[in-house]
């Protein structure tokens, strides 16, 4: 197994290549939301006998998708184009003004009256300690696959952006989302005109012929395995076996563990390592910061270990703002890379 890391003048090298990079994003985006309450500010209520939430600060951000093209516009790339679809309503005209005032291009966005924009809406309480309380998120989200005329419109844009960048990305996050059974099927057939890089949370089984990115969870659970004990040999294992079958390189992503890339089942694996992290960190949206830069790079020319190992510093930058999905700008990376 041969092991890789990347050093800060190559880092540098690759950042600035990556600075011309085209890249596209299919998969579904939401709003996610943060709501702060002040709860020292909380009075009874006189219709009801329970103490209402004082919001006392709301934060929005990109989510699913939409992170990912957050990460991949911060990291540098000349320019995203971002295909989802989502409803017409006021979750809707938030994350358009978002995404737009990122600089990312919303051209390939598809809005329909008959579809909900999905939306995770976090309340954090506080009182007169400084410990933060979570409350049960407040989803919305669609329970229904898209109609015919939606999943051709989805079909239309993903035709016409993938004749126009160097790299697709697809984040398959919701089980009713916009990623469906003919999408998929397009998406094997473009495999074979530009790298085609899969994030599926539940599905990575059902792709074909696409360089599929899970976490060790998402690997184990393709192949029907227990994803312990957690060993790189272990998973190199697995790494063979999705390669074999999808006939296209894999990257796993192994947590505190780094990364693996295997270029074809029967080549040699190779151990993107790990950067080192002390706590405090919030895990969330590791993998979408990860994903990004592994595809800028790949999009640059960089090789898949030279890839991961920039997913990798990403990614541990990212974990590091706590209380949002948190980005990597070319500067971060490079304070963070090994000189």
């Amino acid at each position: 197994m041969k092991s890789v890391s990347i050093s800060r003048h190559a880092a540098s090298e690759l950042l600035e290549k990556i600075s011309g990079a085209r890249i596209g994003l299919l998969g579904d985006a939401c709003l996610d939301f943060y709501w702060e309450a002040d709860m020292r500010r909380s009075r009874i209520s006189l219709e009801t006998p329970k103490y209402p939430l004082p919001v006392v600060r709301e934060r929005a951000y990109p989510g699913g998708a939409g992170n990912v093209a957050n990460c991949v516009a911060t990291i540098g790339a000349r320019e995203v184009r971002l295909i989802t679809l989502i409803g017409k309503d006021w979750r809707s005209a938030m994350l358009l003004d978002l995404l737009k005032s990122l600089g990312i291009n919303t051209d390939g966005i598809i809005l329909s009256p008959s579809r909900v924009t999905p939306g995770y809406c976090k309340v954090l309480q506080k009182g007169i300690s400084d410990v933060v309380y979570e409350d049960p998120r407040i989803d919305f989200e669609n329970y229904s696959s898209p109609s015919a005329s939606e999943e051709e419109a989805v079909l239309e844009a993903l035709d016409e952006v993938a004749k126009q960048v160097d790299v697709l990305i697809v984040e398959d996050q919701f089980l009713y989302g916009c990623v469906t059974d003919r999408v998929r099927a397009r998406l094997a057939e473009l495999s074979s005109l530009l790298p085609v890089i899969v994030d599926s949370r539940d599905r990575g089984s059902q792709f074909e012929n696409v360089i599929l990115k899970p976490n060790e969870l998402e690997a184990a659970v393709h192949l029907g395995m227990s994803p312990e004990p957690k060993t790189i040999e272990r998973f190199e294992a697995i790494a063979r076996k999705i390669s074999l079958r999808m006939n296209k390189p894999v990257i796993v992503t192994l947590g505190d563990a780094g990364s693996l890339w295997l270029d074809r089942a029967d080549g040699e694996i190779v151990h993107a390592h790990p950067q080192k992290i002390l706590p405090p960190f919030d895990i969330v949206g590791a993998g979408d910061a990860f994903l990004s830069a592994f595809a800028c790079a790949m999009a640059a020319g960089a090789n898949g270990g030279e890839s991961a190992a920039l997913g990798n510093i990403a990614a541990s930058i990212a974990i590091k703002k706590i209380g949002v999905t948190g980005t990597a700008s070319p500067k971060e990376i490079l304070g963070a890379a090994q000189p």
